[in-house]
């Protein structure tokens, strides 16, 4: 089965976003409740007033919203980094997948990689994007690709018997 694609610029920089948020929301959530934690035992232990309390726990609220911020300049810039290495014909060019019994061939202008079935670690959309996420890496794919949730489908259920193998062996 084959599935040709292709994606914007744009399209990187936000599955960049996404990815990033994804994978850092659970880290950033623990360290803004432990930097929470530690404030209070140190306003606690100095035996602060109200009123110093409150302006601190402003000031820490400002310094995460600012953590969250540049965390995304910095994903973005690093996406923009990407695409210059990756070229313009890579987002120019199609990308296409095919699908055989063992693997799926990733093939673009620029690279063409072999994934094991697997190797495939979760298959999965949200509203903009289908992804597939391999050991190392991640495919995402734009859902208004035409034949994708045929494609997805013959994917999911490939996955889907090598995983009862696995769990038989």
């Amino acid at each position: 089965m084959k599935l040709t694609y292709n994606f914007t610029e744009c399209d990187y920089i936000e599955f960049a976003l996404r990815s990033a948020k994804k994978n850092n929301k659970r880290i950033l959530t623990i360290a803004a409740l432990l930097f929470t934690v530690l404030f209070i035992m140190i306003l606690a232990a100095s035996h602060a007033s109200v009123k110093v309390i409150i302006e601190f726990a402003f000031i820490l609220i400002a310094v995460i919203f600012l953590n969250y911020k540049l965390h995304n300049i910095i994903v973005k810039e690093q996406a923009k980094a990407n695409i210059m290495k990756l070229g313009k014909d890579f987002f120019t060019n199609d990308k296409t997948l095919y699908l055989s019994d063992e693997e799926i061939i990733f093939s673009t202008s620029v690279t063409v990689k072999r994934i094991s079935i697997k190797d495939i670690m979760q298959i999965h959309t949200d509203d903009k994007f289908a992804y597939i996420d391999i050991i190392d890496s991640a495919i995402f794919i734009p859902l208004s690709t035409s034949k994708l949730p045929v494609f997805l489908s013959a994917l999911k259920d490939k996955w889907n018997k090598e995983q009862q193998k696995q769990e038989n062996h």
